[in-house]
């Protein structure tokens, strides 16, 4: 190895210590988690995690390129559906039907892309939405995949083949393995040209075009990288509860959600989704349970909580929780 690149690997470790250091200790309070709490603050971190896995791919599209969709709802329910056509109908183990769900998500998102990437700003965003509504009633009327009633599997028993297990524990720590994979992923991939090209399309695409970067290439990198996990993301929801309608896994709060945990965490600081989805998730699930005590009417009523701390956030931390706390971080010990 020569010594150049040598002296510029332990340039990048040295900078990641802070990361990891960080993640290795939050990892550690993670994965103490089940072992002190009932079922519900089990299922309500397991949700958190599992909204953080989605977000981080989320953020590859939003934080790295500027493009925000609000129909990534759709490649979570098509990764949802896939997992389970494959597991009812093809009795094909949902370990398959995950990752085939999150390939098949990602290919239409490429595909949906050639045409939506057209467009910038407000109108595609507006877009994105059309596409999301347009792939929910397709699956609302096809009665190959149960249309309005959705898809039931009956759950056998504890198998790890069918990754069936009682009590939400064993998927907590399912879903805890997938965040620590991605995470290691996207650390590397932050470093790579691939994720500065990005970046340099989010400043200013047409700059970036007069460098040489061809921004269709990379925007389609992006949204499949995102909706590929977005689409994973879709089949461990599936297995873990069995049952999917269009109603639950084409619903737009999901995109709305996800969109939360990365303003809230930090939009370009690249754990802020992580943060952001351990602050959002918990806090939606109690509010519905104890503020509102549970009942379906008031449910949507904490989407009004999110707005106000959206609005908190973009006053006074425009950059998200996770950067005003680490500046506050920086400047305390800069003063010493």
């Amino acid at each position: 190895m020569k010594k150049g690149s040598s002296c510029s690997m332990f340039r990048v470790l040295f900078r990641l210590t802070g990361r990891m250091k960080f993640l290795i200790v939050l990892f550690c309070i993670l994965i103490l988690v089940p072992f002190g709490g009932n079922d519900f603050l089990i299922h309500t971190m397991m949700r958190s995690l599992l909204f953080a896995f989605m977000a981080l791919g989320f953020n590859i599209l939003l934080g790295y390129t500027g493009y925000l969709s609000i129909g990534h709802s759709a490649f979570f329910g098509i990764g949802a559906y896939v997992a389970m056509i494959l597991a009812l109908y093809y009795e094909i183990t949902p370990w398959i039907g995950i990752f085939v769900g999150g390939l098949l998500a990602g290919i239409i998102a490429v595909l949906i892309g050639l045409i939506l990437f057209k467009f910038r700003g407000l109108w595609f965003v507006l877009s994105t939405v059309c596409i999301s509504m347009l792939i929910y009633n397709i699956f609302l009327h096809w009665d190959y995949v149960g249309a309005a009633a959705g898809l039931e599997l009956i759950k056998p028993s504890p198998s790890l083949y069918w990754i069936s297990f009682k009590g939400p524990t064993i998927y907590y720590f399912i879903i805890l393995a997938f965040l620590v994979i991605e995470l290691s992923v996207l650390i590397l991939f932050d470093r790579t040209k691939t994720a500065y090209c990005l970046q340099a399309i989010r400043e200013d695409e047409d700059t970036a075009m007069s460098m040489g970067i061809n921004p269709l290439k990379y925007k389609l990198i992006a949204i499949f990288i995102s909706s590929f996990v977005v689409g994973v993301g879709g089949g461990l929801y599936a297995v873990k509860y069995y049952f999917i309608d269009p109603f639950s896994v084409f619903d737009i709060g999901i995109s709305i959600d996800m969109l939360f945990c990365v303003v809230i965490g930090g939009l370009y600081i690249f754990e802020g989704p992580l943060i952001g989805a351990l602050l959002v998730i918990p806090l939606s699930d109690y509010m519905r349970s104890i503020i509102m005590g549970g009942a379906s009417s008031a449910a949507p009523l904490h989407r009004l909580f999110y707005g106000v701390a959206l609005l908190l956030v973009c006053m006074y931390m425009p950059n998200g929780i996770l950067e005003a706390v680490t500046e506050k971080v920086r400047l305390k010990f800069s003063k010493r």
